[in-house]
């Protein structure tokens, strides 16, 4: 939470409440942290505090619940991973609300924001989307 004062005449004070929600993001790469911030400040607005961690170990359950206890320790709202199906399982047993970007391909080369050398193709970011649970191999989400 967030309390910000300010004046409007030198004689009248006002005060206003603005909730702040706390994000843990954890990715392999540095680059995709700039594009998720800037979306998630857009969704959830901008006294969102974003929290950016460098994860190369994002793939199995020992790890899964090191992050659990940061996440708690952390008193984060919501938890942002580019990990397996199954870690994010870890995460929904645990409490914790998962938000997963979902990308689409993109072939124009002005709006694309991640390319797989691999596949050779382009993706942009549209959106997160909660995390409900996970079963048989599927992901569920809220909306």
């Amino acid at each position: 939470m967030l309390l910000v004062r300010w004046s409007v005449h030198s004689k009248q004070n006002k005060e206003c409440v603005i909730m702040v929600k706390k994000i843990l993001v954890l990715f392999r790469d540095k680059f995709f942290h700039w594009r998720i911030s800037d979306m998630l400040r857009q969704n959830y607005g901008q006294y969102t505090s974003i929290e950016n961690g460098i994860c190369s170990f994002l793939y199995n359950s020992k790890n899964a619940l090191d992050i659990v206890e940061r996440f708690k320790k952390g008193g984060y709202d919501y938890l942002v991973i580019m990990g397996s199906f199954q870690m994010s399982d870890v995460f929904c047993k645990n409490g914790i609300r998962v938000l997963w970007p979902e990308w689409v391909k993109e072939d124009d080369h002005s709006k694309i924001e991640f390319y797989d050398m691999h596949a050779r193709q382009g993706y942009r970011l549209v959106r997160f989307r909660q995390i409900k649970s996970f079963t048989n191999d599927t992901l569920e989400f809220e909306d």
